[in-house]
């Protein structure tokens, strides 16, 4: 019996997102609003350990749940750095506690400044490799 409703399969017309690998670790690129596109995002899980995300975003907020959403589908730091007008710039990773997670945070709004944070990089690709590493959360449950 053939089902009354169909659906199209999804077009996968854009190319898969680049991955820069290097010995410390995989990173790719999502720009600002891409950061909310689920396929995106989906196009990366198993595939990076840190996300940079440029961003000119006037809803600063919006970052709060996007960059947990973000961070736990895909296991990785999520860096976002949003101009110096709107500000609010961050660093999360997927940390055990709730307290680890933040890894920076910096609201200055209307002045250019820099902020540097130390990652725990390796620590995360060692977890990714199955290496016993304690202070991350599980791996999601559709980790390739």
């Amino acid at each position: 019996m053939k089902p009354a409703v169909s659906f199209s399969p999804v077009s996968s017309s854009s190319p898969p997102r680049t991955v820069a690998k290097s010995a410390l670790g995989s990173l790719s690129v999502l720009i600002c609003s891409e950061l909310i596109e689920a396929r995106r995002v989906a196009d990366l899980l198993g595939r990076v350990n840190v996300v940079l995300c440029p961003a000119w975003n006037t809803d600063t907020s919006s970052y709060d749940h996007l960059i947990q959403s973000a961070g736990f589908q895909l296991h990785s730091i999520i860096a976002i750095a949003n101009n110096g007008h709107y500000s609010d710039c961050r660093a999360w990773a997927p940390r055990s506690e709730r307290w680890e997670r933040h890894l920076c945070r910096l609201i200055e709004r209307n002045v250019d400044d820099v902020v540097h944070v130390d990652i725990p990089l390796s620590e995360l690709v060692a977890f990714h490799n199955g290496q016993p590493v304690k202070g991350w959360r599980p791996l999601p449950p559709d980790w390739p």
